[in-house]
């Protein structure tokens, strides 16, 4: 049992408050009795909630302190009440009680209206703790998402300026493939450097293809279309692909998700000279 986790549920606060079922009440005062760090916290409770009401004693107003007895309580059911708090079989009774018996009598006879109090005390601070633990866990998370858009800010402050030195280097020539029959509206670019054989591809419009499917760009060498690899058409920015040597052309078709070993030409979108 993890004796950390059952406290924490806040059921040891109900238990001293007698806010639990017979049932519930009878496994508290079991475990209790099991577990010494679940009877150390219920003493430890138990002494927190009489701080409390000793220190309020003297602040509040007398007639504070009758309304509040009229309003939860009443002259009939206080004497009832009492004696059912008094008649409960507590677990201080059981195992090493920190406040005996008889001091609990005196102080539900003589500040029932304390008593009362400090349980609602205790329950606006239970949800005013959880208040701002909520708040503190909304701006842990937030900072994340700031921290995280940061990063995301600066990896595509990055590629932009990687991009920007591409474009206008010299050895990079600029090939436009433009749409042919079957999407005549597409369009993308390719920076390609016939040196060091470095080949990027500017996406400028192609249609979303099907899940199944996917683009792929081919070098034109000698007459015959070689791999030049697969590419994305949602991504922003220059797309490295395959190096390529000699090429008279460049085109794009759409192949099977994961290319194909040769392109299909009915399904070939732009194509665009060196």
């Amino acid at each position: 049992m993890n004796i950390q986790e059952y406290i924490s549920t806040g059921i040891l606060e109900a238990y001293i408050l007698d806010d639990l079922s017979q049932t519930e009440n009878v496994e508290v005062e079991k475990l209790a009795n099991e577990y010494p760090e679940i009877r150390d916290e219920i003493a430890r409770i138990e002494e927190t909630l009489q701080i409390i009401a000793e220190k309020t004693k003297e602040s509040i107003p007398e007639a504070l302190k009758a309304q509040i007895l009229d309003s939860t309580i009443g002259p009939v059911g206080l004497q009832g009440d009492v004696e059912k708090n008094l008649g409960k079989t507590s677990i201080l009774t059981q195992v090493e009680p920190v406040t005996s018996p008889t001091k609990w009598r005196y102080l539900v006879a003589a500040s029932i209206s304390l008593a009362t109090l400090a349980s609602i005390a205790a329950v606006v601070f239970y949800i005013n703790w959880k208040e701002v633990e909520q708040e503190r866990d909304d701006l842990i998370a937030q900072n994340q998402r700031l921290a995280d858009n940061i990063q995301q800010v600066d990896r595509d402050l990055k590629h932009l300026s990687n991009d920007y030195n591409i474009i206008n280097k010299k050895n990079f020539q600029k090939i436009a493939l433009e749409g042919l029959e079957i999407s005549p509206e597409s369009l993308a670019f390719i920076y390609w450097n016939r040196s060091t054989q470095k080949v990027y591809l500017n996406v400028n419009s192609l249609p979303i293809p099907d899940r199944d499917l996917q683009y792929q760009l081919w070098g034109i060498i000698d007459g015959k279309p070689v791999d030049a690899g697969i590419f994305e058409v949602n991504l922003s920015g220059l797309q490295r692909m395959k190096d390529i040597a000699g090429a008279s052309a460049f085109a794009v078709t759409l192949e099977p998700k994961g290319g194909s070993k040769s392109p299909t030409m009915d399904q070939m979108y732009i194509i665009g000279n060196v």
